[in-house]
């Protein structure tokens, strides 16, 4: 399968999710990425459209089948970096992530680009997206794929456990009560607590880094594999975060509230994680601290599920199951 992915290159910004879907799409198809930062990028004055796009990326002229556009659908105006997507042959698709700032008049403007563009799919992160848009002219066009890891960044690095308990995410030292409240109440009782090591720290902030910092890419995996247990949370919208998966791959125990589509993410309580809320948490540390044969077996079986069902080359097989069934595209 051909694939064009067109977007800035995201190596550097803090979630490696992004890339590493487009990572397990080069590795696995003949996928090509046309953006700032990749190899062969030329300026919009240059290649001007998409299919002076597709001409300069696949100069063979056999054109792709799947083209995933980068969407703008965070700004005022959802439309697409580029003229002229509806005029590609094959599967028009993009791919979303916070949908939920897709709402009021954005929200209108992005269903009727879809529309527009004639995209067979938006393919989503989370499953929260189906709901999202379910009462709206492309709800039948949500394909869930859910987020993953690059295994070259999110593995266990059999580094020393020095922690008993680490908890690093946005809403605990900067408080986000009207998205994870659940990550502060959490926080608080690990913070009073004088029973176990625990690891916290500020969020790195939300932006791209071209040096190294000690709690970003193979720095963080290596800080989350120092704990013997991890915790993160889904929020208020319940998704399976990035974060989650990359834990797990990490090879600590991983305890989280239960996300929505656990059982098809292979999340089985007390099997491949925990399953934990503010008032059962800390009474299911000191289980598994005292239990230590429990906490490697679960934690085993944990990164076990994330390598063979959630990096970004398993996830990129997924793809084609995850477009298949969708109604035809527009012309």
């Amino acid at each position: 399968m051909r694939i064009l992915i067109q977007g800035r290159n995201l190596t550097q910004y803090l979630a490696k999710c992004h890339e590493a879907l487009r990572t397990g799409l080069r590795r696995t198809y003949d996928a090509r990425c046309f953006g700032p930062g990749y190899p062969g990028y030329r300026p919009r004055f240059l290649v001007r459209d998409f299919p002076a796009m597709v001409r300069h990326v696949f100069p063979d002229g056999v054109p792709p089948d799947l083209v995933i556009a980068d969407s703008q659908y965070h700004l005022a105006d959802p439309a697409f970096s580029y003229a002229g997507l509806r005029k590609l042959g094959g599967t028009r698709t993009c791919v979303i992530g916070d949908y939920w700032s897709i709402k009021g008049a954005t929200r209108d403007r992005f269903v009727d680009i879809v529309q527009e563009e004639g995209l067979a799919a938006v393919i989503a992160y989370f499953p929260g997206a189906r709901a999202h848009f379910a009462d709206t002219a492309i709800a039948g066009r949500i394909a869930w794929l859910p987020p993953c890891f690059d295994p070259q960044i999110f593995n266990d690095w059999r580094v020393a456990k020095r922690w008993d308990v680490g908890f690093l995410a946005a809403g605990t030292a900067d408080p986000m009560p009207t998205v994870y409240p659940e990550r502060i109440a959490i926080h608080q009782q690990l913070l009073r607590q004088g029973e176990f090591s625990y690891l916290w720290a500020k969020h790195p902030g939300w932006r791209e880094r071209r040096l190294a910092h000690a709690l970003v890419g193979k720095g963080f995996a290596q800080a989350i594999g120092s704990c013997r247990i991890f915790i993160t949370t889904c929020g208020v919208h319940r998704h399976p975060q990035p974060k989650l998966f990359e834990a797990l791959a990490s090879g600590p125990l991983v305890m989280s509230d239960e996300p929505e589509g656990a059982a098809e993410l292979g999340l089985v309580d007390g099997r491949t994680y925990v399953r934990i809320d503010p008032s059962d948490v800390m009474d299911k540390i000191r289980h598994y601290l005292s239990h230590p044969e429990e906490l490697l077996r679960i934690a085993a079986a944990g990164h076990a599920l994330a390598i063979e069902r959630h990096s970004c080359y398993a996830r990129a097989k997924d793809l084609p199951a995850a477009l298949r069934g969708l109604p035809p595209q527009g012309p």
